[in-house]
């Protein structure tokens, strides 16, 4: 057990792992296994999961002997409902936007949509169990900022991530070295996981060439859903040209 780890479980009754399956994740666990028994892993199901995430959990649970317990939500009756997640939101498809615009599509911002089907349902459950501790699988080096770092609190609960010091050749490197599962879009250039196999944004994830081999018929269906956001966008981005060129 690790330093922080003894420290938080002298001082938490309940802990929780958020488990996502990524590469990241699972590395976390691993080594946290000895304190398997003093945490509740969590894993959120979308509705929309990954086939290999699913083949991840299940190896994880065969190794170390664990339930995760599963938070259902659903992610493709949420978008049919409020729209496509995408990185770059035209106004035209905003609720509002198409009562005066007309656009047929409905989008919203990718943290929209994540914030709705899997951060939103994860918390809920930790403030249902009284959780006061979360584990997650978070490296400094994931994003510019972090909302909340290792080992500060947030709405009293308090955030411990064991690998937050790691970068990605070291979490590589200790998968291989355990022999630790990894879903298989790594090895063909995806730079993270993704929860959705079916999400329109995350433009920047690299799975696009691991999809489109392996799971081409969702891919289809996914460049229409694309094709359909570009035409969103289309109008805005011909106005944004013609200010940047516009002289006076």
């Amino acid at each position: 057990m690790t330093d922080g780890a003894a420290d938080l479980f002298g001082r938490h009754e309940r802990v929780a792992f958020q488990l996502s399956g990524g590469r990241d994740s699972v590395a976390a666990l691993h080594v946290l296994r000895r304190c398997l028994p003093r945490m509740t892993v969590y894993f959120t199901d979308s509705g929309d999961v990954w086939p290999e995430t699913l083949v991840v959990l299940h190896m994880l649970e065969q190794r170390f002997g664990f339930r995760a317990v599963r938070i259902q939500s659903d992610a493709p009756g949420w978008r049919a409902r409020h729209g496509d997640p995408t990185d770059v939101l035209p106004v035209c498809a905003t609720p509002l936007g198409q009562m005066v615009s007309g656009c047929p599509t409905r989008l919203c911002t990718r943290y929209e949509c994540c914030w709705n089907n899997l951060m939103l349902p994860m918390h809920q459950r930790m403030l249902a169990d009284g959780i006061t501790c979360i584990v997650r699988g978070v490296r400094h080096g994931d994003y510019q900022t972090h909302p909340v770092r290792s080992g500060q609190e947030d709405g009293g609960i308090q955030a411990y991530y064991p690998i937050w010091d790691w970068d990605e050749p070291q979490v590589d490197a200790y998968l291989e070295e355990h022999a630790l599962p990894r879903a298989p879009w790594y090895e063909q250039g995806a730079r993270h996981g993704s929860d959705c196999l079916t999400c329109t944004a995350w433009w920047d994830d690299g799975r696009q060439a691991y999809m489109r081999r392996h799971h081409p018929q969702a891919w289809q269906a996914l460049r229409v859903r694309l094709s359909a956001i570009r035409q969103a966008l289309a109008g805005d981005l011909a106005l944004l040209e013609e200010q940047l060129a516009s002289r006076g």
